[in-house]
């Protein structure tokens, strides 16, 4: 899916967690960067790594411990 990118923000544009403006990345982009799970949001290049990408790695984390979990549940029944 393409983004929107008449939504992207610009180089004056607020980063929606921290309220700094949105500059231009190390690598040139000045259209900010998603913020979900955070909020629906924006967010700059430094919340992007400090808040959003931990917070979607820990989601991750949560499910894959969840199936892992659930799956060495289900074998333990089955070998009992």
């Amino acid at each position: 899916m393409r983004p929107n990118l008449e939504k992207m923000a610009t180089i004056n544009e607020p980063c929606s967690i921290c309220g700094q403006t949105i500059g231009v990345d190390t690598n040139g982009w000045t259209g900010g960067h998603n913020a979900q799970p955070i909020n629906d949001g924006r967010c700059c290049e430094s919340c992007n790594w400090n808040v959003v990408l931990p917070e979607r790695f820990s989601i991750h984390n949560e499910k894959i411990n969840k199936e892992t979990d659930d799956e060495y549940e289900r074998l333990s029944k089955k070998n009992v």
